[in-house]
């Protein structure tokens, strides 16, 4: 897998998905991946791909309603990034989401089994969905002491 904040050659994605970092009190939102899910038990932020006829904002802001049912209205866009697997590549365009207090989460039940505040140092523990460890250090200035 590479991350590239530049658009490599011959980059040709197969879709365009978004992420939400949502913070409140040096914290983000991580949401435990369902267990039947593609790299189930992982953690990750809201998000998803966007659908045609969407911006990535708008995919971002759909997305948070529909797997945590939080409306979030102040969006800065964070970053894009191109993601290339050996079998595939897509943009992911990420976003954070400044709360002044936590809001109630309701998970989409087919979605996501679990969530959890915690500082982007602490996340940088968890197991993570695939290169959201780089979008993290990316994001906020950590180091992965693991790496």
């Amino acid at each position: 897998m590479t991350l590239s904040d530049t658009k490599p050659a011959n980059f040709t994605p197969k879709f365009h998905a978004t992420g939400v970092y949502l913070e409140c009190d040096d914290e983000i939102l991580l949401l435990q991946r369902h267990p039947l899910k593609p790299e189930g038990g992982t953690w990750c932020v809201a998000g998803g791909k966007v659908d045609a006829g969407e911006t990535p904002l708008q995919a971002a802001i759909r997305e948070t309603r529909e797997e945590i049912g939080v409306t979030v209205e102040h969006l800065e866009h964070i970053g894009t990034y191109y993601v290339q697997y050996q079998n595939y590549a897509f943009i992911y365009s990420v976003f954070r989401a400044p709360l002044q207090k936590k809001p109630h989460i309701v998970l989409k039940a087919d979605e996501h089994t679990a969530y959890r505040w915690m500082t982007p140092q602490h996340a940088l523990t968890m197991p993570l969905i695939e290169d959201e460890d780089a979008v993290l250090c990316r994001a906020y200035g950590v180091k992965n002491e693991s790496r």
